[in-house]
């Protein structure tokens, strides 16, 4: 039993650790940035992040309330969408899968963008990786992405990609009031799985071995987004100090 709470414990951590420092990350370059930058770069990823709830909140029958997909308050609350719902038992996992829907929706469109604005990139991450994502494949293709992006591209076409993603990864990341109502369905699953545990662990660690892979997948994928965005923050610097420079020397 014990080593199947220590399994439990790795497979969460693997997803739930990313998450956190994504979050926290995020917090942190909105900081760095200042308010002012903070809010232009949240025209393209917060309503992204918005109506990523809005979204999942319509699927889980969820009334909406109140919504606001871009309004920048002096409390730092740059959108916001307020529902109702009927509690069940499902509503803990309902509220969790809401919380979390700005990562998938926030990765999925910076996808899209990718393959409109720079295919290149993506023709490029694809070819490190032979066509399969693993885990390792992964983690070395964002050093090809990352050559790729700065030796190809015309150089508005890739300014205007390296907005919109930073952007979109960026405000991806759960806000406070995200972890706040997700805290009900984190605290339900991991005493489910530790019942199922206790209750029947043979049944429970074959459970744990098959979502234990999927997990890992989606852990390197998260972490892999983490190191993206601090990949995109750094050549966001890089690119505004060299516009900064340029307009400076156009204006002495």
């Amino acid at each position: 039993m014990l080593w199947d709470l220590l399994m439990l414990l790795q497979i969460t951590s693997v997803v739930w650790v990313p998450i956190c420092i994504l979050s926290m990350l995020s917090m942190f370059y909105c900081r760095l940035l200042g308010y002012r930058t903070t809010i232009s770069l949240g025209i393209v990823g917060v309503p992204v992040h918005e109506l990523s709830h809005l979204l999942f909140c319509v699927l889980f029958n969820h009334k909406v309330i109140g919504l606001s997909l871009y309004k920048p308050c002096i409390d730092g609350t740059l959108g916001y969408v307020s529902h109702q719902y009927r509690v069940t038992w499902f509503s803990p996992f309902a509220n969790l899968i809401i919380g979390l829907a700005p990562i998938a929706g926030g990765v999925g469109a910076f996808i899209g963008l990718t393959y409109w604005l720079r295919p290149d990139v993506i023709s490029a991450f694809y070819a490190l990786n032979g066509g399969v994502l693993s885990y390792k494949g992964v983690q070395e293709g964002l050093i090809g992405v990352l050559a790729q992006i700065v030796s190809q591209g015309g150089f508005y076409i890739t300014l205007l990609w390296l907005m919109m993603s930073f952007s979109l990864l960026l405000f991806c990341a759960p806000s406070k009031a995200d972890f706040y109502g997700c805290r009900a369905g984190v605290l339900t699953l991991v005493v489910m799985l530790v019942a199922m545990i206790w209750a029947v662990p043979e049944q429970a660690k074959q459970f744990l071995e098959v979502i234990s892979p999927l997990l890992t997948f989606v852990g390197s994928l998260l972490i892999s987004t983490v190191i993206l965005t601090a990949l995109l923050f750094a050549t966001f610097l890089g690119v505004s100090k060299l516009i900064r420079i340029k307009l400076n020397a156009l204006t002495s």
